[in-house]
């Protein structure tokens, strides 16, 4: 079982509510990584090559090896908890954190700098 968190810096709350579509640390990989179709996103065959990634829906978190259900937790830095099941992966608890509407940081167990992820579309 993998736990996620997403906590809203208080100057992104605004931006907390709605961080719907794909997320990738490498936006110029973005067409090699998702396939649009409408407003439909999926993961492209292939795209473990071009770099970490994971698509937000409503309620889900969808990467490549895992899916997420997700609930918001109220409270003067709003959370995102999730609940993931997926392929063969060690338990994890990280904490997703908004920068703004285009950027997201993955604060790792262990790590002190966040990993930055983009917007691929706006």
């Amino acid at each position: 079982m993998l736990w996620l968190t997403l906590a809203a810096q208080p100057q992104a709350q605004a931006q907390a509510a709605d961080m719907t579509g794909a997320w990738a640390k490498d936006v110029a990989a973005c067409e090699n990584i998702f396939a649009r179709n409408g407003s439909s996103i999926r993961f492209r065959s292939g795209a473990h090559r071009y770099g970490t990634a994971f698509i937000i829906e409503n309620d889900r978190i969808r990467g490549r090896i895992a899916n997420c259900k997700v609930k918001w937790r109220q409270g003067p830095a709003p959370e995102l908890a999730a609940t993931c099941t997926g392929n063969v992966f060690d338990t994890a608890h990280f904490t997703l954190k908004v920068i703004d509407d285009q950027q997201l940081g993955r604060v790792v167990s262990g790590k002190t700098e966040p990993e930055i992820f983009r917007r691929c579309w706006p």
